[in-house]
């Protein structure tokens, strides 16, 4: 990825980017559901966990956030309350803990996976698949409720040995205190009987029909579907601390903060990677989240009368094109999409702009009004208007420092 965004808050409109300053979620993919372009414009997440269309996240107070498809209530059906330690996002639906250990689900129920959540208390870990559910107890046995068509359920092994969980498409995955993986479930692919044996496991990592898992000594080990490359482009090196496997696509975060994808990349999800300081990656079906503190970001600075990257690929052929700007960058007032400021340039057909293929075009020189001292920080935004509907698009935001 060229390094041509010039602030901590960008939004991109397909293959799209977020991410605001403070402790901040990112969010890079499709935004078809509106997952990427919904993502909340505040700075106090703990953690994130992706479905295949939705975001759920938790807040440092202990209260939930989700955007995304609604359509099975993932969104809408969140809790309020604010007691909540861990979440974790099934396909349609997903789940919470609560501090006494307890679960709350909502979201999709077609298999029980929500219905029959236990009521009980005393859980440390919680996880959703497809039409399933899988929690810890903090005994270190499983519990696994919801559809059971491929043994999802009655096939979980008994034990009290097990330190870590995770659900694939219609099959589950879980460590032992050894380090050894247990797999069971859906085997199409391979997802189940091809489970690495052998010990020293500290992570593993489950979405469709492929995982992965991470070793103690940082390596990677994926197995499963490999249509996409998700397996086989897997990454070497020994300087991992966290893996997520998406549908067709994976994401690693390595020591330094940096992250990894691969596999399919069609909406960007896999290789359109925001560079910074990473804590946390979350891989969904088409689009990928990660949580970042944005005083580490790498954001080389973009000058006035130079050039930028604007991101305008989901705008028709019809579209006209304007430029626009701000004083205020950190809350551009373009976001209500009530005010659309000051348009700086007249309209251009959006033909004449050479996109590459994640939809960007390279706009410049970018101007700004005489009166402005140097050394003043302007935001500019590209607006996009169909000419047939109406219909207002916004590009990512850029950051301009005035010479």
């Amino acid at each position: 990825m060229q390094p041509l965004f010039a602030t901590t808050t960008f939004l991109v409109i397909s293959s799209l980017a977020i991410a605001q300053s403070g402790d901040s979620s990112y969010a890079w993919g499709s935004n078809q559901y509106s997952q990427i372009s919904n993502l909340p414009m505040d700075s106090d997440f703990n953690s994130l966990a992706s479905g295949a269309h939705h975001i759920l996240a938790l807040r440092t107070d202990g209260s939930l956030t989700s955007w995304g498809d609604d359509s099975n209530m993932a969104v809408s059906g969140t809790p309020t309350n604010n007691n909540f330690i861990a979440v974790s996002a099934g396909r349609y639906h997903s789940l919470a803990l609560q501090i006494d250990g307890s679960i709350s689900a909502w979201g999709k129920d077609t298999g029980g996976q929500v219905s029959n959540t236990p009521t009980s208390s005393g859980f440390t870990q919680i996880a959703g698949g497809n039409s399933h559910s899988l929690a810890l107890h903090s005994d270190g046995s499983l519990h696994s409720w919801g559809r059971d068509q491929w043994g999802q359920i009655s096939d979980t092994p008994a034990g009290n040995d097990f330190i870590q969980i995770a659900c694939g498409g219609a099959y589950s995955l879980a460590i032992r205190s050894d380090g050894s993986i247990s797999s069971w479930g859906l085997d199409d692919f391979g997802q189940v009987s091809n489970a690495p044996t052998g010990t020293g496991f500290s992570q593993v990592s489950g979405f469709g029909a492929h995982a992965i898992a991470l070793k103690n000594d940082g390596t990677l080990v994926s197995w499963g579907n490999d249509n996409s490359g998700q397996v086989t482009d897997t990454p070497s090196g020994n300087n991992f601390v966290q893996v997520s496997a998406g549908m067709y696509h994976s994401l690693a975060l390595a020591a330094d903060g940096q992250i990894l994808g691969w596999g399919n990349n069609s909406s960007g999800q896999a290789l359109r990677i925001p560079q910074g300081l990473f804590t946390q990656v979350s891989a969904g079906y088409h689009h990928s989240t990660a949580l970042c503190d944005t005083s580490n970001l790498i954001v080389p600075p973009v000058f006035a009368g130079g050039t930028a990257e604007f991101h305008i690929s989901d705008a028709p052929a019809n579209s006209n094109f304007f430029l626009c700007y701000s004083m205020s960058p950190a809350e551009p007032t373009w976001f209500n999409q009530h005010d659309l400021l000051l348009f700086l340039s007249s309209p251009s057909s959006l033909p004449s702009v050479s996109l590459d293929s994640f939809g960007a075009g390279v706009i410049g020189p970018l101007g700004v009004p005489p009166s402005i001292s140097s050394g003043t920080m302007v935001a500019f935004q590209g607006v996009t208007l169909n000419t047939q509907s109406g219909e207002l698009g916004t590009t990512n935001l850029v950051s301009v420092q005035v010479q």
